[in-house]
This record gives C-alpha cells, sequence and structure tokens, in this order.
C-alpha cells in the first residue's frame, strides 16, 4: 500500500488513472478505460461452501470492441 504524506496531504492510495498535482497544470487527453466481469454472484447464509463451481457470464455490451489497448477508439 502506498502512503504519500506532504504536510496537511494524505495520499492513501495510488491506482489506475490517478494523479497528484500541483501549481497550474493543464492536463490533456488523459484517458482511462477499464471494465471487469465477475460471473460467481454472492452467496448469503451461514458456513455455506462453493466447490467446483462452473460460471458462465454473458457480455454483451462490446466494450473490448470499441477500444484499443492504447484506449483510442476503433476508427479514431
Amino acid at each position: 500500500m502506498v502512503k504519500i504524506l506532504f504536510n496537511d496531504l494524505q495520499i492513501q492510495s495510488v491506482s489506475q488513472s490517478s494523479g497528484v498535482f500541483s501549481g497550474h497544470n493543464i492536463i490533456s487527453d488523459w484517458k482511462h478505460y477499464s471494465k471487469s466481469n465477475e460471473g460467481f454472484g454472492s452467496m448469503k447464509g451461514k458456513e455455506n461452501v462453493s466447490e467446483h463451481g462452473h460460471h458462465l457470464v454473458i457480455d454483451n455490451d462490446l466494450m473490448e470492441l470499441i477500444y484499443k489497448k492504447d484506449g483510442k477508439r476503433w476508427g479514431s
């Protein structure tokens, strides 16, 4: 875990598209895209056990087809 302390400024976490800026800043074309698919769901109750599960994620949003790894849209 990253912890940065500058007098009264405390930063507990830096991840993905995080930034710390001071003074006059012009930030342009700074983008971050992320997506997470999970197929397990949730369990409720006491002493539940999940063994040898098989999970299916149906992902119809086509997000991976719109954006390339460099964050730019296809065709741009």
